[in-house]
Formats: structure tokens, C-alpha cells, sequence
């Protein structure tokens, strides 16, 4: 985002916000560049906070959110296809003979779009390609290296072990390579393991991790594109939603079924 702002002499302000906060009924905590009146263009990133896109659309200030859709006017939302993203995934491992494939999910429960996105990617894989998901093979936990290695002892202790993993993040991933190993298990000639986001942590693995990019850097760079557009064409008011592509960047950490 930095890098795609045009003039130098409009650099970036960068601020916090509590993603639980109620912005409306106590205006007071807003973040430094909305109180202070220093900005007048928002990128926003992360949980989305509802009450602060309402104040900062009733203040008139054209906003876009990165990586979460927000459907509300004056809102334009740029977000990787995250559904895609899982089902190429999903497809890589079914074209490669898997069939007792194990997803590393997000928390129990969870509200958090992406998440859900790319779940939803999973379940259209895996009957697309006829994968039975069982429950069993499903692990859930908050996608950190620790929520990877207790899943690979989780689901190696079911009869018969999975021959593939998707992980919805690269450090779970890594996680789940480094524990396989230290238990015997040679990815990816008896396991596969694949994970979602390209995050550098993926260099370090070994074997490579396959994983699907999300285009982090090009998001940066659209949102800041998209938001002059706003200033510039005011038709675009919103809500708008822009979906980046995604790629399977295959590496080492999968293969074919052996026979």
C-alpha cells in the first residue's frame, strides 16, 4: 500500500482500532487520524469494526476494506476469492489420487469470514471431486504452529490416518510437516500437506510447502488504487466488492498417492 501511493508527500498514516469497540456511542476513543481530523481517506484491515465504518461513512470519508467484504454504502471491500483459493487446494490433492484428505480448520464456531469462505471452498471441492469429509477429519483450533502439531497427533491417532492435509494457514502447515517428520512420517511420500497464504514462514519448511497465494501485496495495492478512485468518481459509492485472484504455487510437500 505504501508503495502504490503516488504522491510522496501524501504518505500513509497508520492507526489502531478495537475491533469490539462501540465508535458510535462513545466517539471519544476513535483512532488518532479520524479524531484529530488528519485523513480523509480510510484503508481499513482486519476484523471489521461495524460501528467505525458507520462513523466514517456518515462523516463522509470514502472508505475501503482489505481482505473483508463490509456491504455497506460508501464501503468498496478488495478481498482474495477465498473460496477459490480452498478449492484449488481441495483439487490439487483429489488429482493427485487423495482421498482420505484432513482439513486444519479455523476455531469452533467461528464468525470470521475468511474462515468461513474457505470452508465453504472445501465442502464445493470436496463434492465436486467426491471426497468424503468426514468429521473426524476435520481439526479445529486458531490456525498457530501449536494448533498444527496437536492436529497432525490428533488425526494420526485415527485408523486409517489421513494421506493428505489442507491447512487453512502456512503456519499450521509448517507445523504439521515439522511434527510428521519427528514422528516418522515422510511427507510427502506418505503424507501431503498443503497450505493457504504464501506467508514467508513457508521458505523456512522443508520440504517446501505447496500452498495457495493470496494476494496480500496486490490488495494493498488496489485498495489505495480504488480509494482515489473513490475520491475521483464519487458513482462509486458502494457497497462494491472486488475479488483478487489466487494461485496454487506447487512445491514439494505434496505428491501422488502411493499405490
Amino acid at each position: 500500500a505504501i508503495a502504490a501511493v503516488p504522491d510522496p508527500s501524501h504518505p500513509l498514516t497508520i492507526a489502531f482500532y478495537d475491533e469490539k469497540h462501540d465508535y458510535v456511542t462513545a466517539p471519544d476513543a476513535l483512532p488518532q487520524p479520524l479524531s484529530s481530523g488528519v485523513a480523509s481517506k480510510y484503508l481499513c484491515f482486519g476484523n471489521p469494526n461495524h460501528s467505525l465504518f458507520q462513523t466514517l461513512t456518515r462523516r463522509g470519508f470514502p472508505v475501503v476494506s482489505l481482505g473483508y467484504d463490509v456491504p455497506l454504502p460508501g464501503v468498496h471491500s478488495i478481498l482474495p476469492d477465498y473460496a477459490r483459493a480452498s478449492r484449488l487446494a481441495i483439487e490439487h490433492l483429489a488429482r493427485l489420487g487423495h482421498r482420505r484428505i484432513a482439513i486444519v480448520s479455523g476455531p469452533f464456531g467461528t464468525t470470521d469470514a475468511q474462515i468461513i469462505e474457505l470452508n465453504r471452498g472445501v465442502r464445493l471441492a470436496c463434492e465436486e471431486h467426491r471426497v468424503a469429509l468426514e468429521p473426524q477429519s476435520i481439526i479445529y483450533g486458531d490456525l498457530s504452529d501449536e494448533a498444527g502439531t496437536a492436529a497432525l497427533d490428533e488425526l494420526f491417532t485415527h485408523k486409517p490416518a489421513p494421506t493428505a492435509i489442507f491447512c487453512l494457514s502456512d503456519a499450521s502447515a509448517s507445523a504439521v510437516i515439522t511434527r510428521a517428520t519427528e514422528r516418522g512420517v515422510a511427507v510427502p511420500r506418505d503424507l501431503s500437506v498443503i497450505g493457504c497464504a504464501d506467508d514467508p514462514c513457508t521458505r523456512l519448511a522443508r520440504p517446501r510447502l505447496t500452498t495457495v497465494r493470496l494476494p496480500a501485496e496486490e490488495m494493498g495495492a488496489a485498495g489505495v488504487r480504488g480509494i482515489d478512485r473513490m475520491v475521483t468518481e464519487p458513482t462509486l459509492g458502494g457497497p462494491g466488492r472486488t475479488l483478487l485472484p489466487v494461485a496454487l504455487l506447487e512445491r514439494d510437500s505434496t505428491a501422488a498417492l502411493r499405490k
